[in-house]
């Protein structure tokens, strides 16, 4: 199999892996053992490792070995700052715009949203698939406003705050039954052009995972580094 091609494909399992947490923050993972699972040589594993250790994914220590980045909670903040700041932007340039079509496809996902919180399943995989989800109702707010590579820039905004959603997700059902509120609340503020309450809905739906921060840190505290967020 051809080096760029194979890298490809198993760079992104790697990174989705990493993200919604299947292999979770400080855990040792191995060139010999990926290498293995996708029956590759240990080349482009290498050039995997190197390119998600540039993007914040991984740590590689000589003479040690490579593992998944703790959370860095220092820029959490500054990462819901930019996100709220940028899709406020793209949203203010759709409200009251809507079509009856576009309409139709986010009530359609948010039907989506509460078919999956309808059914039994464990809370790890709910919560990520709910932020599969969120994405793609995201994703098509930005698409619907004429933005969608802004939307992809969000979701390479670094290693930290995506694996911090899956975490507060993990809270309880609540939390995914609030987002999913807030989803709702949205497209109505939107086809009735109501940028006030966006703006307001939109500082709890970014923000309001923050308030759960001590007590996921306590509960995931492997998962970290040590920041004083005080």
């Amino acid at each position: 199999m051809d080096k760029t091609n194979s890298a490809a494909p198993i760079y992104e399992t790697l990174k989705d892996e990493i993200t919604f947490l299947i292999i979770p923050p400080n855990q040792r993972i191995s060139e010999i053992e990926v290498a293995k699972r996708f029956n590759v040589s240990r080349t482009p594993i290498r050039d995997v490792f190197k390119r998600l250790e540039v993007e914040g994914f991984l740590k590689i220590i000589p003479q040690k070995g490579t593992y998944v980045t703790r959370i860095d909670m220092s820029d959490l903040a500054d990462m819901m700052y930019l996100r709220e700041k940028i899709e406020l932007a793209v949203v203010e340039d759709l409200c009251g715009k809507l079509s009856q079509d576009q309409i139709i496809r986010l009530q359609f996902q948010i039907a989506q949203q509460k078919k999956l919180l309808s059914e039994s399943m464990d809370m790890m995989t709910k919560a990520r698939n709910f932020i599969k989800h969120d994405n793609v109702f995201h994703s098509t707010i930005f698409s619907q406003a004429g933005k969608p590579s802004l939307w992809k820039y969000m979701l390479n905004i670094g290693p930290h705050y995506h694996r911090y959603r899956t975490l507060n997700n993990l809270k309880d059902e609540t939390v995914l039954t609030n987002l999913c509120e807030e989803h709702e609340k949205i497209v109505e503020a939107l086809i009735h052009s109501d940028m006030q309450t966006i703006k307001q809905i939109y500082q709890e739906h970014i923000f309001g995972g923050l308030s759960n921060f001590y007590a996921i840190v306590n509960k995931y505290p492997q998962y970290f580094t040590k920041t004083d967020m005080s």
